[in-house]
C-alpha cells in the first residue's frame, strides 16, 4: 500500500499519493510511516520544503524498496547538505539504517530528529518504535509516553506502546492502551496482540484462581478474536473453577467442534464429566485423548479411575498395567490397581501393588499412604 503512494510521490504525482497514504493509516503495522509521508506532503504545500526536496526523499525511498538501499541514503545525504534541519530526512533515514542493521548511526539519525523537533511527536514515536525493534521495552515505553505527552490522542503510540507492554506481560496497560488507540481506529482491536492481551491477563487471573476475572478477560479475547480456541479452552477452565460446569462443557465443547484433534479439550472435557461423577460420559473423550497420544500418562491414569469408579475393576487393572509398562515407577497408578484389584477379589495382587506403592511415593502423600497401609492390613487379616 504504501509502495503504490511512493510511486506516485517519486513520479510528482502528489495529488494521488495523498489518497494512498491516508488510506494506509487506517492499518497500525504502517500508520507511523503514512504518517510520515503525510506530513512530507503537507510541508510541500505549505511550502515548508521545496516541492523538488519532497519529490526526492520519496525517489530515495523508492531506491530502498527497490533493494537499493545505499542508493536511497546517498540521496539523503545530498539533501541534507541544504536541509539539514527539515527532520523527516532524519526518520527516512534512520528507517532504512534500521533495516540494514546499522543501529549506532540509526540511532544516531532518531536523535537528531528529536533534537531538531523537541516539539513534534513524530521523531518520539519514530524513536519508540526502533526501540521496540531493538528489543529496549522500557525505552521504547519511554520514548512513546513522550510523544503521547506531545499529543495525547495520538492512537499509534497509544498501540505501538501497547504492543511493547503486551510483550513484556503487562496486560492490564497494553490493554488500557489499545482501547485509547481504538476510540480512533476501531478495527485495530481486532489485531492479534489485543487478543494476546486480553488472553494473556486471563490466563493471569486464572492462575491467580480469580475465576471470574479470568472469564471476563477471556470474554473480550473471544470478542476480538472469535476463532481462537485456546480462548474458549481457558474460559472452560474457568467455569469448572466457579463449578458452572454446564458452561464449562459449553466451551469444551466448541474446542472439539473448531477442531476435532484437539486433544486437552476432550481431556478437560472428560475431566469435567468425571468430576462430577459422570463417569460413563467421560469414558469415550478420554479414549479419544489415548487414540490421539497413546502415551498420555495423565489420561491413561484418568482412565483407570473412571472405569474403577464404574466398578469395572479388570478394566481399570488392564489401564493401570498399560500405564505401568510406560512407567514402571508411576506410583499412582500402583495406588489405584491396588484398588482395583482388591475390589476384584484378588487380594495378593492387590497387596503387591499398595506395597509397591508404598515404595516409591514420596512421604508428603501421607494421606495416600495412610490408606496404603490400612487396605494392606486389612487384606492381611481376611487372610487369617
Amino acid at each position: 500500500m504504501l509502495a503504490e503512494g511512493v510511486e506516485f510521490a517519486r513520479k510528482k504525482k502528489l495529488d494521488k499519493a495523498q489518497p494512498v497514504f491516508e488510506r494506509a493509516l487506517d492499518h497500525w503495522q504502517v500508520h507511523a510511516q503514512a504518517r510520515l509521508y503525510l506530513r512530507i506532503l503537507e510541508d510541500i504545500e505549505r511550502k515548508q520544503i521545496k516541492k523538488k526536496v519532497g519529490v526526492e526523499i520519496f525517489k530515495a525511498l523508492h531506491e530502498d524498496s527497490k533493494g537499493k538501499p545505499d542508493k536511497g541514503l546517498k540521496k539523503l545525504d545530498k539533501l541534507r547538505k541544504k536541509n539539514a534541519s527539515y527532520f523527516p530526512l532524519y526518520l527516512v533515514q534512520a528507517d532504512i539504517l534500521a533495516n540494514l542493521e546499522r543501529p549506532d548511526e540509526a540511532e544516531a539519525a532518531l536523535a537528531e530528529a528529536v533534537a531538531l523537533a523537541p516539539d513534534s511527536a513524530l521523531p518520539f514515536l519514530y524513536y519508540g518504535r526502533y526501540q521496540a525493534k531493538m528489543r529496549a521495552p522500557d525505552q521504547a515505553v519511554e520514548r512513546f509516553t513522550q510523544a503521547l505527552e506531545l499529543e495525547p490522542d495520538l492512537a499509534i503510540a497509544h498501540f505501538e506502546r501497547g504492543f511493547v507492554l503486551c510483550v513484556a506481560k503487562k496486560y492490564d496497560q497494553a490493554i488500557r492502551d489499545f482501547e485509547a488507540a481504538a476510540r480512533a481506529y476501531p478495527d485495530w482491536m481486532k489485531s492479534s496482540v489485543v487478543n494476546e492481551a486480553y488472553y494473556g491477563r486471563g490466563l493471569y487471573w486464572l492462575q491467580k484462581k480469580s475465576y471470574r476475572k479470568a472469564v471476563a478477560a477471556f470474554d473480550r479475547a473471544i470478542e476480538v478474536n472469535p476463532d481462537y480456541v485456546y480462548s474458549y479452552l481457558n474460559r472452560g477452565l474457568a467455569y469448572k473453577g466457579l463449578k458452572s460446569y454446564s458452561q464449562a462443557l459449553q466451551d469444551f465443547d466448541h474446542c472439539v467442534a473448531q477442531d476435532p484433534s484437539f486433544r486437552e479439550a476432550y481431556y478437560q472435557r472428560a475431566a469435567t464429566n468425571f468430576d462430577r461423577g459422570r463417569y460413563s460420559k467421560a469414558v469415550p473423550d478420554f479414549v479419544k485423548v489415548l487414540e490421539l497420544d497413546p502415551n498420555d500418562k495423565r489420561t491413561r491414569l484418568k482412565l483407570g479411575q473412571t472405569y474403577y469408579r464404574l466398578r469395572k475393576y479388570n478394566q481399570a487393572a488392564r489401564q493401570l498395567n498399560e500405564l505401568l509398562k510406560q512407567d514402571p515407577n508411576y506410583y499412582w497408578a500402583y495406588y489405584w490397581l491396588g484398588y482395583a484389584y482388591k475390589d476384584a477379589g484378588k487380594r495378593n495382587q492387590a497387596t503387591a501393588a499398595f506395597r509397591q506403592f508404598l515404595a516409591l511415593v514420596p512421604k508428603k502423600y501421607y494421606k495416600q499412604i495412610a490408606h496404603a497401609e490400612v487396605e494392606i492390613q486389612k487384606m492381611k487379616a481376611a487372610r487369617r
